[in-house]
């Protein structure tokens, strides 16, 4: 028996490069006046048809029949647009050969995945997939799949056991970890990795919130990181939105990331604050309280505070008061904005 495994950025990839590669091949080839914008836009589809199929289709031939006889003609008809049989049925027998060609590449890039997966449900965030030679076996049919330490990161094992006509028992293990760049839901919020200990909160996703509390620290699958900024646009036009609590660990407050929050009334920055973006809190009309607990702030943005109530307070260290008024000058704050100890 063999065991498949395959991480979803390789599979769309690959699908992508593949597509592309493809696409051109057959402009090339057949001559075709097509713009690159839309074969470029094309390979895009077929990537999320492809990833789309491989979710929905339970068995490795129903993917591949889903997406040879339905993902590729109908990537074909948008990037060509062919005007005659002959030509749709020249650009498919090329536009085919050209993705086995590449197809085939592309599952041997994913034979060099076979030790290692990710795996976050009982079956894993794709299912285990089991041939004997090129026969596709069926999961509780021919085999049962018990997984162990499968949700936290670290490793994981999984126990293949053969069923019915196979007999025996494979043991794998397997490294579940959290990529950078990778967005997770946590609570009411959503995370975006940064570094291997560091994330940064880039929106809320439960909409009744009217609170915000962004935490020093959170866990992702048992681990724990620092949450050290929160991202540009984050809560852009958030209407529910009238306070906000940012903890200690957070060092950058991104771009617009308050932007048109026109309920927001109070917000509390940290002690680990260093910059505020442009835009932060723009056109928060009715934000009459800000208070800066941080001695280490050295930037913030052009018109940060445009639009704040005219009459807000702004509350800094004592200690800062007077390099924070220069700090603060000119961020588009009214003239009746006060800054204070």
């Amino acid at each position: 028996m063999q065991i498949y495994e395959v991480y979803i950025d390789v599979l769309a990839i690959n699908n992508f490069l593949a597509d592309l590669a493809a696409l051109f091949a057959v402009s090339v080839f057949f001559k075709r006046k097509t713009p690159a914008r839309r074969i470029l836009a094309g390979a895009v589809l077929g990537t999320l048809g492809s990833c789309a199929a491989f979710l929905c289709c339970r068995h490795m031939a129903v993917y591949l029949l889903a997406v040879h006889f339905l993902v590729n003609p109908l990537v074909l008809l948008f990037c060509f647009r062919e005007k005659t049989k002959q030509e749709f049925l020249a650009d498919l027998c090329g536009g085919y050969f050209a993705f086995l060609l590449l197809g085939g590449i592309t599952e041997w890039l994913y034979d060099l995945q076979t030790d290692t997966f990710y795996v976050l449900s009982e079956d894993g965030l794709f299912p285990v997939t089991v041939k004997d030679g090129n026969k596709t076996l069926l999961k509780e049919t021919d085999y049962t799949l018990t997984y162990e330490n499968n949700i936290n990161v670290g490793t994981g094992k999984v126990t293949i056991k053969g069923r019915g006509d196979y007999k025996g028992t494979v043991k794998k293990s397997f490294a579940i970890t959290i990529k950078k760049g990778a967005s997770y839901k946590v609570g009411s919020y959503q995370y975006r990795v940064t570094s291997a200990s560091t994330v940064s909160m880039t929106a809320v996703k439960n909409k009744k919130t009217t609170k915000i509390k962004v935490p020093s620290k959170m866990k992702i699958g048992g681990k724990t990181f620092k949450v050290t900024a929160i991202g540009s646009k984050a809560f852009k036009n958030n209407k529910k939105i009238k306070s906000v609590v940012i903890a200690d660990n957070v060092k950058l407050i991104g771009a617009s990331a308050f932007e048109g929050c026109t309920n927001l009334s109070k917000a509390t920055l940290g002690k680990g604050v260093t910059e505020i973006g442009s835009n932060a809190f723009k056109n928060c009309k009715k934000l009459g309280s800000i208070s800066i607990k941080s001695k280490k702030l050295k930037k913030i943005g052009k018109n940060a505070l445009k639009g704040i109530k005219s009459t807000a307070k702004i509350k800094v260290p004592a200690q800062k008061l007077s390099s924070y008024k220069k700090l603060l000058r000119n961020k588009g704050q009214g003239k009746k904005v006060k800054i204070v100890k």
